[in-house]
């Protein structure tokens, strides 16, 4: 149900699972999908005064099967795994700094966004019904401030899928 793979020599992993999103005592209720998204945001920083591209760039999210029942739509949300995060010097970067633009996206509509700890942000609402869909995000890091180090960060992503009837 649930299986890590690495992708793009290492720097970020993706998921693959496949979700029950409602359960109820109908099985016309049931509904479900098969998702692959990234687990993880990497960014290697060369020079701190610069906004950085997280890596694998874009990085792909899709689903595939999907079942919802009639008249139901897709919404796939994020946060961040942590209020900050850390590089090779230790300091704190808030998540906060880490924002994401989405392009080619098919069965849907992306939604450009900013990672925060403390609430889901929307990232991608599917058409109603969809079968599968697709978007690539491009995730940034802000200019970090000098005491930072330069080298790899990395912070996990929490993901919330919902069905929404309407």
């Amino acid at each position: 149900m649930n299986s890590g793979m690495a992708a793009h020599s290492g720097f970020a992993s993706l998921c693959a699972v496949a979700i029950v999103i409602a359960v109820s005592q109908s099985r016309a209720d049931i509904e479900s999908v098969t998702i692959d998204m990234p687990v993880s945001v990497a960014f290697y920083v060369l020079d701190m005064s610069e906004t950085t591209v997280g890596v694998p760039t874009p990085t792909t999210f899709t689903f595939t099967a999907a079942h919802l029942n009639t008249g139901h739509s897709m919404r796939i949300s994020a946060k961040a795994g942590a209020t900050t995060f850390a590089g090779p010097s230790g300091t704190q970067i808030p998540a906060s700094n880490i924002s994401w633009s989405v392009s080619g996206a098919s069965g849907g509509s992306g939604v450009a966004g900013m990672l925060d700890a403390s609430s889901y942000r929307d990232l991608f609402d599917s058409i109603t019904n969809p079968s599968q869909g697709r978007c690539d995000i491009t995730f940034k890091l802000a200019p970090l401030p000098a005491h930072v180090h330069a080298g790899m960060h990395s912070l996990n992503i929490v993901w919330k899928v919902e069905s929404l009837g309407y």
